[in-house]
């Protein structure tokens, strides 16, 4: 399932500061397919960002560096 790129808000800055490791689209792409399977499974109240990235297979920062917040 291919998921636009601009589907979530990102922080302010877009793909960060241009410094270190260039990002991973395809991560995003795992994150945002993870964030799909999680709401399902649990609903907005119950998603954490913790299960997200738990399910994505990337820590927590790399969610909260691409996007600020659950919402």
């Amino acid at each position: 399932m291919d998921i636009p790129h601009t589907a979530s808000p990102r922080r302010p800055g877009g793909h960060g500061s241009g410094r270190g490791r260039p990002r991973q689209p395809e991560m995003d792409d795992a994150i945002l397919a993870a964030a799909l399977e999680e709401l399902g499974r649990h609903g907005y109240a119950g998603m954490t960002v913790a299960d997200v990235a738990r399910r994505a297979g990337v820590s927590k920062p790399t969610v909260y560096r691409r996007w600020a917040d659950k919402a």
